[in-house]
């Protein structure tokens, strides 16, 4: 998983985005069907949202076509489960949506964080299957984060 900031001309380009965050098959690494991945770490003072998610690469198994589902969604501890992205499903052999708006106002963004917060993703697939035999699949996350610590 990689995180990166934004320049100008990428923040322009992405309707205001600060940061991305790349997501592939090789960061689900559990051997379950379920995990969560650390994306940001915010302080108080600071707020964030996740303006969309665009699916790059669909998840998949290349050796199992019963892998139906892989979902992912983006939460903080302020705007609780998907808080800041409702489900979405990323798998070749599901309905997957190739482009997903998060939250438009979460408590994240409106009020802001009043204390240390993480940003993740929980990924989840179909019952009985592993996220660490996925062989494929990229997902782009972008989020917005403001940081009134230094605020006159």
């Amino acid at each position: 998983m990689q995180l990166e900031p934004l320049g100008i001309e990428e923040m322009a380009a992405t309707g205001g985005a600060t940061h991305k965050v790349t997501i592939t098959h090789d960061d689900l690494t559990n051997a379950s069907a379920s995990q969560t991945l650390n994306l940001a770490v915010t302080a108080a003072e600071m707020n964030a949202r996740c303006l969309y998610s665009i699916l790059k690469v669909p998840f998949e198994d290349l050796s199992d076509t019963d892998l139906i589902s892989v979902t992912f969604t983006i939460d903080d501890t302020a705007s609780g489960a998907a808080g800041l992205m409702a489900s979405a499903q990323v798998c070749r052999f599901g309905t997957e949506v190739g482009v997903k708006t998060g939250v438009a106002a979460p408590a994240s963004w409106t009020t802001g964080y009043t204390a240390a917060d993480t940003i993740t993703a929980t990924v989840a697939c179909t019952a009985g299957k592993q996220l660490v035999d996925l062989n494929k699949g990229e997902l782009w996350v972008y989020l917005q984060i403001g940081d009134g610590r230094n605020a006159a």
